[in-house]
């Protein structure tokens, strides 16, 4: 019983915190389709390439290019209905971490990450990794 309390006082919490993260409400947040989440891949992906070229990494626009492309596609994860919601949260956490990991004060990833991460404890599930 203390188990599905928890369950619904979880999802409860990510309702409403989602619904805050968002400023706006569930119902008006972006729709997100399966070509816009292959166009955002693909802009990452070319962006990290990029990125990831031996000199570049200095270049404060590769790095801005790449840490925006990533939160797009990041945030498009999370959001959309096309993705099951086993497979979202973690891939929008995996990419909010590679934000994190190029710029560690990006205001946005770090919000998201932290929502993500504060609902699978408030599941008492495991963080992914």
């Amino acid at each position: 019983m203390r188990n599905a309390l928890r369950v619904v006082v979880a999802f409860c919490l990510a309702v409403v915190v989602s619904m805050t993260a968002f400023g706006q409400g569930y119902a008006n947040r972006p729709k997100i389709t399966k070509s816009d989440l292959t166009k955002l891949e693909k802009e990452y992906k070319t962006s990290k390439a990029t990125y990831q070229k031996k000199g570049v990494k200095s270049d404060s626009k590769v790095k801005k290019e790449y840490t925006t492309a990533t939160y797009a596609f990041g945030y498009a994860c999370m959001v959309s209905d096309v993705l099951d919601q086993k497979v979202k949260y973690k891939k929008a956490l995996g990419l909010y971490r590679e934000v994190l990991k190029v710029d560690p004060n990006h205001k946005e990833a770090k919000s998201q990450s932290q929502m993500i991460i504060d609902i699978y404890k408030s599941m008492g599930r495991p963080v992914p990794n």
